[in-house]
């Protein structure tokens, strides 16, 4: 099955694009996406952000991609996240979020960590394939706050696992068989705290291609003013 792939990342109204992307095909033809959200301020959150997409493209394309080898990979890039706070002490606040994944075969299969997203249309549907690691979502789970006092919710982006933190990170895995014309959207969340998951599903609904999907994407968060970096791999099946 022929892939197809576009992406932009943009740094919005902030100085530094803590946001990291990346994608890369094996000899075997899998293709592998990542994104990443760096956080931690004074410039060392696009440190941490590239240091585990860096990291990843190296381990990756060899993972075990089972659950238990999915989470192991997780645990051993945070560990390594740790070790160069401890080296570098100008840089212990530093933090980043992940979702990453294969396709191969037919089958996705995912790892994700914080509150960036991989989401997936197909027809009229649309469903995250992540669930967002923040207070906001553990307290709507927890039925402690409705749908709307969840979109309104201050705390809301008050990540409560992520790459690097003090707290042990959680790592999601994802597993998911994609048939010929899914579409793939791995997001940060400065796209998808504007652009909701109906509208990515629309917007590729009437796209020719991944690239006409990103120029719609971009347009639209141009006309809404972005409020941080914001990234985005879009992937046809």
């Amino acid at each position: 099955m022929s892939l197809r792939l576009a992406s932009l990342s943009e740094v919005g109204p902030r100085k530094i694009n803590e946001d990291r992307l990346d994608f890369w095909e094996s000899d075997d033809g899998d293709l592998f996406v990542a994104v990443a959200d760096g956080l931690g301020g004074m410039g060392s959150g696009d440190i941490a952000s590239e240091f585990i997409i860096r990291r990843l493209r190296t381990e990756f394309s060899s993972a075990d991609f089972s659950d238990a080898g999915l989470r192991s990979l997780g645990q051993t890039l945070h560990m390594e996240l740790i070790k160069l706070q401890q080296e570098r002490p100008s840089l212990d606040k530093m933090a980043t979020t992940l979702s990453a994944g294969r396709f191969s075969n037919g089958r996705f299969r995912g790892l994700h960590c914080g509150d960036s997203r991989i989401a997936v249309a197909r027809g009229d549907g649309v469903i995250r394939l992540t669930t967002d690691q923040t207070e906001g979502q553990r307290l709507y789970e927890a039925g402690k706050l409705t749908k709307q006092e969840y979109r309104h919710y201050p705390r809301n982006h008050i990540l409560e696992s992520a790459l690097g933190a003090e707290k042990q990170p959680i790592f999601q895995t994802v597993d998911f068989d994609f048939i010929r014309g899914d579409k793939f959207y791995f997001s940060t969340d400065g796209v998808h705290d504007h652009v909701k998951l109906q509208e990515l599903r629309n917007i590729g609904r009437r796209s020719n291609d991944p690239e006409e999907a990103i120029v719609a994407v971009k347009d639209l968060m141009t006309k809404r003013k972005p409020t941080d970096n914001y990234s985005l791999v879009v992937v046809f099946t």
